[in-house]
């Protein structure tokens, strides 16, 4: 008998991995993608100071660049949980990336305080899949037994992107300027959307045990 999670390949084989360990590149990949979500989110802070500079409004005015962010991701966390059920885990992680890192780019190239409030408003909206997507993918692909491992995987990659995210984003507006902090992860989103090629789960929970 064999344990542990179910995942449907692109051809709709089943495949089942014993001991119930997902393969080491899906870990490897939920682990950067809910970094760069999580650097995405906390990098905006040492940013204001320059944006309100640069686009001749006072600080204050220019924290609406972080405002918007935080409560495109906070609604859309229900929106994508819709999306998920209807066209799977794996075509909701690209799309969200792919959104995430157009607006993140076009943030770069923000003329106008308005637009920069818009554009991170659907680069937070964007990323805001990219956590409970990858926890959801963790829970339909391994029973309970084996997600501790994965899930702390997880949570030490959120960590890190967050407690990165403030120095690598002064240091890029100090080298660079602050719209390539923008950029770079918008970029990596781009990249990580491509590279999403995770296989779909099955539907109904991992089982603990199956033939």
């Amino acid at each position: 008998m064999q344990r542990g999670c179910r995942l449907a390949r692109h051809d709709g084989a089943v495949v089942t991995r014993a001991d119930g360990e997902v393969a080491r590149g899906v870990t490897r990949y939920l682990q950067a993608v809910t970094f760069l979500s999580s650097f995405d989110r906390m990098l905006i802070a040492p940013l204001l100071p320059l944006v309100a500079a640069d686009l001749g409004v006072p600080v204050a005015v220019a924290a609406a660049a972080a405002t918007s962010y935080f409560v495109g991701y906070g609604v859309m966390q229900f929106g994508w949980g819709i999306v998920s059920d209807r066209i799977g885990r794996v075509a909701t992680m690209r799309l969200s990336l792919v959104i995430a890192g157009l607006a993140a780019c076009a943030s770069a190239l923000a003329p106008t305080l308005g637009a920069l409030v818009l554009l991170r408003a659907l680069t937070g909206a964007g990323f805001a899949a990219v956590v409970p997507g990858s926890l959801i993918y963790l829970g339909d692909t391994l029973d309970v037994r084996h997600r501790q491992r994965p899930l702390t995987d997880i949570m030490r990659a959120m960590a890190v992107g967050m407690a990165l995210a403030t120095v690598a984003a002064a240091a890029i507006a100090e080298v660079v300027d602050w719209r390539a902090t923008f950029a770079v992860p918008g970029v990596l989103a781009l990249a990580a959307a491509a590279a999403a090629v995770l296989p779909e789960p099955l539907p109904g929970p991992a089982p603990v045990r199956g033939a």
